[in-house]
């Protein structure tokens, strides 16, 4: 039994092996013909990240503190 479940991971990995070469293969063929198009591949590949922090001003912050002190005081009220 552990000689069966070794092979299956065996063909499991080729196959995934494989799958690499094919889509390194492809992500090639892309970059090329977006380079041939007059843009930059390194732009496409880029990986979205975290948007930076929001900063809020004194008025926002302000607007935020009446609008919380609103909304408590009707669910205080509502009980």
């Amino acid at each position: 039994m552990a000689l069966d479940v070794r092979a299956s991971l065996n063909r499991a990995l080729k196959a995934l092996h494989a799958d690499r070469a094919r889509i390194e293969r492809q992500i090639d063929a892309v970059s090329s013909a977006i380079s041939a198009l007059g843009g930059a591949a390194g732009r496409v590949a880029k990986a979205a990240g975290r948007r930076g922090k929001r900063k809020m001003n004194a008025a926002q912050k302000k607007a935020v503190s009446v609008r919380m002190k609103a909304y408590w005081a009707k669910r205080r009220a509502s009980k």
